[in-house]
C-alpha cells in the first residue's frame, strides 16, 4: 500500500500518512495480540520497508526509521527461526539498507555506514551460499549468450526499403 501511494502524483501527504498511520496501527495491533505465523512476519517485513522508504520520501525521517527498524527487528525474529533461509536473510539485508538510507538521508553519517555495512554482510554471506550450491557454478552470461535459452533460428534483420533511402 505505501508504494501504491508513493507513486501516486498529487495524493497529499497529510492523507496519504494517515493511511499508512491507520494501517500500521493495525498491523501491530496484530502482531501483539499472540503468534503470529512466520509468512505474515514475512509480509510484514515488506510492508514495513515499504513505508519506511515512503515516510524518507516525504521527509519524516524519525517515523522512517522506526518503520525501518521495526522491520529490521522481525527480519531478525525470522532470521533466527530460521537462519538457513535466504529469503529471510535477505530481508534482514534490505532492512539494514533502509535503516542506512535514512540515516544518510538524516545526516548520520557513521550510523548509515555501519547499516550499510551489515547489509553487506549479509549479502556476501548469500552469495557465498549461492556459488556454493549452484552446481557448476552460477551461470552469469547474459540471457543472449546461454545456448539454452536463445532463439531456435537466428532473426533476419530488416531489409530496408528502396523507398526508405529516399524519405
Amino acid at each position: 500500500m505505501a508504494k501504491e501511494l508513493r507513486r501516486r502524483q498529487g495524493m497529499p501527504v497529510d492523507l496519504t500518512r494517515k493511511i499508512l498511520d491507520c494501517a500500521y496501527e493495525l498491523q501491530r495491533q496484530l502482531f501483539e495480540s499472540g503468534e503470529v505465523a512466520s509468512e505474515l512476519l514475512h509480509s510484514a517485513v515488506g510492508a514495513l520497508t515499504e513505508l519506511a522508504t515512503t515516510l524518507r520520501v516525504q521527509g519524516d525521517t524519525r517515523a522512517a526509521l522506526e518503520a525501518a527498524e521495526r522491520a529490521r527487528d522481525i527480519a531478525s525474529v525470522l532470521t533466527a527461526r530460521a537462519p538457513h533461509n535466504a529469503r529471510r536473510q535477505h530481508d534482514l539485508a534490505v532492512s539494514y539498507e533502509r535503516i542506512g538510507d535514512i540515516q544518510m538521508t538524516d545526516g548520520r553519517r557513521e550510523q548509515a555506514l555501519e547499516s550499510c555495512r551489515m547489509n553487506l554482510a549479509i549479502m556476501e554471506k548469500l552469495a557465498a551460499v549461492i556459488q556454493a550450491t549452484s552446481s557448476g557454478g552460477a551461470d552469469c552470461r547474459p540471457v543472449s549468450e546461454r545456448s539454452h535459452l536463445r532463439r531456435r533460428r537466428p532473426v533476419e534483420p530488416r531489409r530496408r526499403s528502396p523507398l526508405s533511402a529516399t524519405v
